[in-house]
């Protein structure tokens, strides 16, 4: 009913959108922004000036998580083929495309509905892949099985996880229906930092929850300057309609929420120069994405390292980088989490 909207498709038809579209809607005509001169549409743009590509690997989630709304709207979980997987690798290297980052709503979730393991995958790509680099998207804690750390033996995967905490106080951990606890989560980090040299472990984490105490606001702050994350993306609790967490009692004020936000802003910010200090002066894989050239003629060179931090190279050259996986060491890093190497 909502004014400009032709047509609503469910989540699990999303797959025949093309075709659904294509039998329902009739479009005389393609508005002429939708395209560009030598181009048929938008879809087609050159995809060889991209250097990474994220290939969704699964939909849905299964948990139930008591502030997300999304395992309501995503239905169940379905997983992709390791041969479906493999084939859209394969075409992303041919077109140059040097990273590949796996995703899903629910990424620990991979073969819950087929006969394989996320390991599997991961082995297989590796494997029967010519990819340089292979990255992880945000994984639950709790879905790592045990030799996964032992993947990380191919230095093709890259050093690199994100495990959402959420806190780092059991009690509202349990509030919140997370499946791992403090101390379970803390162990899981140990075992793969002693498995994997230079790991980078990212997080999420909510501030404000509902009941969220002071004693437990200072469990969590606790938690978190004990574990020394590299980077943190911080989230001030606002509640989703159709929730739990939006009916629980013992809203945490706002005023206060804030408060506690900008103390966990702080930390991070502490951590992350932790970490970018002890990467300096070490050697490390960059994967260049852009490059503009100076006033002075420089080149200016951007893209990621293999432990997902922002790198920049300053050098004299008309080369162009874009697309090449240079080892380089380095110099410096800056405020905002970048490493420079010239």
């Amino acid at each position: 009913e909502l004014e400009g909207v032709d047509l609503v498709i469910a989540n699990k038809d999303k797959d025949q959108l093309v075709k659904t579209i294509d039998q329902t809607i009739v479009l005389d005509n393609a508005p002429s922004r939708w395209s560009r001169p030598g181009k048929t549409n938008l879809i087609q743009l050159d995809q060889n000036q991209k250097t990474r590509r994220f290939i969704k690997v699964q939909d849905g989630c299964r948990n139930q998580c008591s502030f997300c709304i999304v395992t309501s709207l995503r239905g169940d979980e379905k997983s992709r083929t390791e041969d479906d997987i493999v084939e859209e690798i394969d075409l992303a290297v041919a077109m140059g495309q040097k990273e590949v980052v796996l995703t899903g709503v629910h990424l620990g979730g991979y073969s819950h509905d087929i006969d394989t393991t996320l390991s599997d995958l991961v082995r297989s790509i590796l494997d029967r892949t010519q990819v340089p680099r292979l990255r992880l998207s945000s994984l639950e804690p709790w879905d790592l099985p045990k030799d996964f750390a032992t993947l990380w033996q191919s230095p093709r995967l890259m050093p690199h996880l994100h495990l959402p905490l959420q806190s780092g106080c059991d009690a509202t951990l349990k509030r919140m229906a997370r499946r791992c606890m403090v101390k379970s989560y803390k162990k899981l980090v140990e075992d793969i930092r002693a498995n994997v040299p230079d790991v980078s472990i990212t997080t999420d984490l909510i501030v404000g929850f509902p009941g969220e105490t002071e004693d437990e606001w200072k469990q969590t702050m606790d938690t978190v300057a004990d574990i020394r994350f590299s980077d943190m993306h911080i989230f001030t609790y606002s509640p989703r309609e159709g929730t739990k967490a939006a009916t629980l009692p013992d809203k945490v004020p706002h005023d206060i929420a804030k408060k506690r936000s900008k103390a966990m802003h702080a930390l991070a910010k502490d951590m992350k120069q932790t970490y970018l200090k002890k990467n300096q002066d070490s050697m490390r894989s960059v994967l260049w994405e852009k490059q503009i050239t100076d006033l002075e003629g420089f080149s200016i060179l951007s893209g990621y390292t293999d432990n997902y931090f922002r790198a920049r190279h300053r050098l004299k050259s008309s080369n162009d980088f874009r697309g090449t996986i240079q080892n380089l060491r380095v110099k410096s890093f800056s405020e905002n989490g970048q490493l420079n190497f010239d």
